[in-house]
């Protein structure tokens, strides 16, 4: 098992909007392996901000993702700190990442859930009228 000495992590607790985006924007690797998740926002926001990702392979982590981040079981710590450490490792694997998190970022809209949304919602409404 990879180990870091503790002096690398560090738990922030609450941080405002501003501050962090800017965490995102600067972090080696952005790590979400949760194992419930409806849509992910932390997921979306890393993303948005061009984070390289490693992020569970669970619940609804894949759809959102694609191929923007590098998955792994959320189970297994070994897998976890092994795939951090290739992203801390390979700075050019970082960069390839950072552009397929952007890319996949905007893929999503307000706009275009309005839309599905709506769409969703007028089909639920013309069934249930029958």
């Amino acid at each position: 098992m990879i180990t870091w000495p503790a002096s690398s992590v560090e738990f922030l607790g609450h941080v405002e909007n501003n501050q962090l985006k800017e965490l995102y924007k600067n972090c080696s690797v952005f790590t979400f392996p949760s194992t419930v998740e409806t849509f992910g926002n932390p997921l979306f926001e890393a993303m948005a901000c061009g984070c390289p990702i490693v992020c569970s392979n669970a619940a609804a982590m894949p759809e959102i993702a694609g191929d923007a981040v590098v998955y792994v079981d959320p189970l297994v710590p070994n897998e976890i700190s092994k795939a951090i450490a290739r992203f801390l490792d390979d700075g050019a694997l970082r960069t390839e990442f950072r552009k397929r998190a952007k890319k996949q970022s905007i893929t999503y809209s307000w706009t275009e859930t309005s839309r599905k949304t709506t769409e969703v919602l007028m089909r639920a409404g013309v069934h249930s009228k029958m």
